[in-house]
This record gives structure tokens, sequence and C-alpha cells, in this order.
């Protein structure tokens, strides 16, 4: 039935809903702990750590692929920024979002890799300047793409008679 699909679904729960904190807005202490009410398995990992989140999504995957039916990842991570670009972010102490940056997944990430002994400092540095170059160029070609015609804004969007 509907109900055993192989289906995955990531709730990134970032900790705020714009200025509200997720627990003065949910009745429930997580979201994972809500699945078995829609038939599915539930798992909170730390969204954070890549390791766990590839791990959780081993084991959802797997889950699905046998025939066990839906799974919800809530990959609890934090949001460095305001909710939006022009957010001034105040509702949060200077304090702890000082004290989050330590845990930011991309420095914790290219630590391990390192450490392991997987990638030089160098290597993550030359990899990052290709990807950031990648964008440029992308950026670039579509900002030289031409501005679409305003006649066309509502083409696709209702049904045309002909």
């Amino acid at each position: 039935g509907a109900m055993s699909l192989p289906l995955v679904v990531l709730v990134e729960n970032n900790e705020w809903a714009i200025s509200v904190p997720f627990s003065a807005s949910s009745a429930t202490e997580t979201i994972a702990e809500r699945a078995p009410s829609w038939g599915a398995h539930g798992v909170r990992v730390n969204g954070l750590d890549v390791e766990a989140v590839a791990d959780a999504f081993t084991n959802a995957t797997s889950r699905a692929r046998s025939g066990e039916g839906p799974s919800i990842v809530e990959a609890m991570c934090y949001r460095f920024r305001g909710h939006f670009e022009g957010d001034a972010d105040m509702y949060r102490s200077k304090d702890e979002k000082e004290a989050r940056r330590a845990q930011d997944p991309l420095e914790i990430t290219k630590n391990t890799l390192i450490s392991r002994g997987l990638a030089t400092e160098g290597e993550l540095r030359s990899m990052s300047d290709s990807v950031q170059e990648s964008m440029a160029q992308m950026l670039s070609s579509v900002r030289s793409d031409p501005v679409p015609d305003s006649a066309d804004a509502k083409r696709f969007v209702f049904v045309e008679s002909r």
C-alpha cells in the first residue's frame, strides 16, 4: 500500500522558525518522533556531522529498498545566518552564535579529512578554488542570458484555448 512506499524524507531542522525557537513552536521535542503517525520510521541525527548523516541515509535507503517502508531523517542543523538576507538576527545572542561557529560542518569535515590523511590542506583549497571558479563562470553565464520576454510570463500557467 501507500504506507510502504520506498521513500526517504529529509527534514533539516535548523532550530528556528524565522525568529521563534523550535521548542516554542512544537508540541513535540523532535520531528522524528512524529514519524510513526505517518507510518514511517523516524530518526534524528546530528546534521552537522557529515558521516552521521551519511549513515542515517544509508540505513534509511536500505530500509526503503528492502520493503520496510518510508523513513524520516531529522537532521539537526544550525542556521549560521539570519532567516533572510536583511535579517538583523537580533533574537539570538552573540555568545550563542559565536559558540556555534565552532560546529561549522565544512570546517569539521575539512579537519577530519586532513587528520585522517585523506587530503591535504592544499588539495582542499585547490578543490574549493575550482568550485568557486565554476560557480563564478555559471553565474556569469546566467547573467549574460537574455531577459525573458514579459509577454511569456503567463505562458504554460493556464490552459490555452486553441
